[in-house]
């Protein structure tokens, strides 16, 4: 897993995640990164590879189609809907 929350880190995430086809949970959040979830995150989660990804999605400048979980800037973390079961 890749687990870099709560670091403060910022700017965008960068879209280098596709070569890693054994990586199944990957949490961002509690930075302050912005910008869009990168097409390859996605597509792991779209490809059941990537089984957990958590963003600052909820509240945060990042839009996260994908996300299994999505923090806000008052430290709640909610499930996506959209996610459920997947």
């Amino acid at each position: 897993y890749l687990s870099l929350d709560g670091n403060n880190f910022s700017g965008t995430i960068p879209d280098v995640f596709g070569n890693l086809q054994h990586l199944e949970r990957v949490y961002l959040n509690f930075n302050d990164f912005n910008g869009v979830m990168p097409k390859s995150l996605c597509t792991l989660r779209d490809d059941a590879v990537l089984k957990d990804l958590w963003s600052d999605c909820g509240g945060y400048p990042i839009t996260c189609t994908c996300c299994t979980v999505c923090c806000d800037m008052v430290a709640e973390c909610n499930e996506m809907d959209s996610q459920k079961g997947n």
